[in-house]
This record gives structure tokens, C-alpha cells and sequence, in this order.
């Protein structure tokens, strides 16, 4: 296993990764359309595929792949690494400490790369084509990437929007009040947001803890996972569906978008890419 250097936040959300739910972690409806669209690509009786995670969520890792798949993730924290990576059930699989513009696979080795806001973890657009780069040299011309993404609106919506909505109880899970925080937090050209600034916007429009757990049903130790982001300059990228498209295109077209069916599922969407037969060095 190689190591590599990682920021604090990702050691706070491994001890509380059991606290984190929909829509920051996957449901079962996104691992039915992730595994639909692997089988759209490969074939309904594919078997013996090469598949490489970046990361190690649970619900990635341990999807139906078809039978006789190899799973091999990889990931930057040795400490989400320690207390979330589960190997596979019934298949062989493995796990890799490295960085994913640097991923010691074989050229056109892959036949699917798979993740949870893979994409959304990395800093800048600028790192994020490192990555899809790096990503086409590994796949197969035949290969699939198949990624649940966070995408932004194309209008941000306000911080006084989002504060009406949860006075108004249209909000039901505080993971989807912290991601909608973060969207609207965006600026720049990269449209990131450094995570100290969500837990200070949130402190900011929700003082009172205990009133907001009382009032909509939130356990408190669910409200504090917010407290992972705070002191932290980690940046977190929300790209819109157009931002996407365009700095994957030298390297992958996207083939399909699929839709869950919970709260903020217009914005998590299971996205498809197939390789470029040529593509930007």
C-alpha cells in the first residue's frame, strides 16, 4: 500500500461516516442505477470485469458487480482506509493509499472506475482533469466511468431561501440542509467552497442546536457532524451539469444521467462516461 498525506477533515468524517446519510452517502436506489448502467455497457451476462473504486464507500464497493469481478479502490486517507473500507463479500478485492491523478494500473486496464462524488472531493476543475486524465490512460477503449455526482443548480439559490425552507419544515434531512449550504456557498471560477465556511454559515442562520433539533427531529449528534468542516481549508467543488460535460470532454462523453428518487435527487444524479477512442494528452 503507498501512502500519501491527507487533510483533517477526511480523519473526522471516517469516525462518524455510521452518522452520515442521504443525500451525502448513497442509497440503495443509486447502487440499483449504478450497477444498471455498468450492465447497459458491458451486457447483462458480463462477468470478470476489472473494476477500480475511487474510494471506499461501502455501497460502491460492495455493489453487484457481476460475477467473477475483481475490486481494487483506492484512496488518498489512510484514515478513511482504516475505518470505512469493507472488502467485498463474495469477491476478490483490495484496497490502495495513493492519489488518483497517479494510479499504479496498467494502461487500458479498466473496465469501469466507479465512485461517489469522486469528482466533487477534489479542490479545482484544474485537479479533477488530472484525474480524468489519468482515468482515460487506465480505462479500456470499452471501459465505463460511472460516478454519482453533486451538481449544483444553474441559478445558486439564496442562504435566506434555504433558511425560509427549513423554517417552513421543506427540509427533512440535515445532510441535504448541509450539501445545500455548500452549493449555495460556491464562488470563483472552480466554484468550490472552503468547508469552514459551511459550519460558520450554518452557525450563522441556526444558532440554537437544540431548538432546531427539537423543531425537526435531527439528533443533535447528527447536527454536530457539521463540526467536521470547522478550521478547515479543505475546498469542495459543486460543478454545474454544463461544467461537467465541458472539462470531462477532452477525455470522456457523457453517455447517460439516472435520477434517485430522494430528497435533493435533482442534484445527485448516477452519471455515465465512455472514453474518447483519442483523446487530450
Amino acid at each position: 500500500m503507498n501512502t500519501t498525506s491527507h487533510p483533517p477533515v477526511w480523519q473526522q468524517h471516517a469516525s462518524q461516516w455510521e452518522l452520515v446519510g442521504a443525500p451525502l452517502r448513497p442509497s440503495p436506489i443509486d447502487a440499483v442505477l449504478m450497477r444498471s448502467a455498468v450492465l447497459a455497457r458491458h451486457g447483462q451476462a458480463a462477468r470478470d470485469l476489472q473494476v477500480s473504486v475511487l474510494g471506499v464507500t461501502p455501497e460502491v464497493v460492495g455493489l453487484d458487480w457481476p460475477l467473477g469481478s475483481t475490486i481494487r479502490a483506492f484512496d488518498h486517507s489512510a484514515d478513511m482506509v482504516q475505518k470505512v473500507w469493507r472488502p467485498h463479500p463474495t469477491l476478490h478485492s483490495e484496497v490502495c493509499l495513493t492519489d488518483w491523478s497517479q494510479l499504479p494500473l496498467a494502461s487500458g486496464s479498466v473496465d469501469v472506475f466507479a465512485g461517489d462524488n469522486s469528482l466533487g472531493a477534489l479542490p479545482t476543475f484544474a485537479k479533477s482533469q488530472e484525474v480524468l486524465r489519468e482515468l482515460h490512460r487506465a480505462i479500456k477503449p470499452t471501459g465505463l466511468l460511472c460516478l454519482r455526482c453533486f451538481i449544483a443548480p444553474a441559478v445558486p439559490e439564496t442562504l435566506q431561501a434555504i433558511k425560509d425552507d427549513v423554517a417552513q419544515g421543506r427540509v427533512q434531512s440535515f445532510h441535504a440542509l448541509k450539501w445545500r449550504l455548500a452549493m449555495a456557498l460556491c464562488s470563483g471560477p472552480d466554484q468550490n467552497v472552503v468547508v469552514h465556511r459551511i459550519v460558520e454559515c450554518f452557525d450563522t442562520l441556526f444558532p440554537d442546536r437544540q431548538a432546531l433539533s427539537r423543531v425537526h427531529g435531527w439528533p443533535l449528534v447528527v447536527i454536530n457532524t457539521i463540526d467536521a468542516y470547522r478550521d478547515k481549508d479543505v475546498l469542495y467543488t459543486f460543478f454545474t451539469l454544463a461544467a461537467l460535460e465541458r472539462f470531462a470532454a477532452p477525455w470522456f462523453t457523457i453517455q447517460g444521467i439516472q435520477y434517485p428518487d430522494y430528497e435533493l435527487a435533482p442534484r445527485c444524479p448516477t452519471v455515465t462516461l465512455v472514453p474518447h477512442a483519442s483523446a487530450a494528452p
